[in-house]
């Protein structure tokens, strides 16, 4: 029996790598999905719908820039008009400028620092509020790495453990 019968997962990033990975398992376990992602999610999307054709599971695929806030919450009153439900958001969305201080601009910067730390920000607050808050649940995970702990590029580096003290802020606020 699929564990996930019937919920509704929101995967970003997942045109590719762990986001589609995500969606395909998700998928597999009866889940609705719905795959954000800047690129092109057309061939996930004909992965899980194959996946998918035996079962009631519907796929979604949206063009989105989690930067965006405004975009984000009008994805999420779409999705929970189309379903009824948010139960699940895998923030997976990433960019890495793998520079050195020396080299990375503003710009590089603020687009990897605004991609992970505040899209995973912006599409768990407005999972959360109001849509899991009304239902009295839903899971929100986060996809990160040990390069934040390990090293790697800097703008990288910066986003992860900034990225955990979020988790642990979202999860405190979020159960009271």
């Amino acid at each position: 029996m699929a564990a996930l019968l019937g919920k509704v997962a929101i995967i970003t990033g997942a045109s590719r790598g762990i986001g589609a990975a995500s969606a395909i398992a998700l998928a597999k376990e009866g889940a609705h999905v719905v795959l954000v992602d800047l690129l092109n999610c057309e061939e996930t999307a004909e992965t899980v719908n194959q996946l998918q054709e035996s079962s009631k599971s519907e796929v979604m695929s949206v063009s989105l820039d989690v930067k965006n806030g405004e975009m984000i919450k009008l994805l999420m009153k779409d999705v929970y008009d189309r379903f009824g439900s948010i139960d699940v958001v895998v923030n997976n969305a990433g960019t890495c400028s793998r520079l050195d201080l020396e080299q990375m601009t503003e710009e590089m910067w603020d687009r990897d620092i605004n991609t992970n730390l505040r899209g995973t920000f912006l599409m768990s607050k407005a999972a959360i509020y109001p849509y899991m808050k009304r239902q009295g649940y839903g899971k929100i995970i986060n996809v990160s790495s040990i390069s934040g702990i390990m090293g790697g590029p800097l703008s990288y580096k910066k986003n992860l453990p900034d990225l955990v003290l979020l988790m642990l802020l979202l999860k405190a606020e979020s159960s009271r």
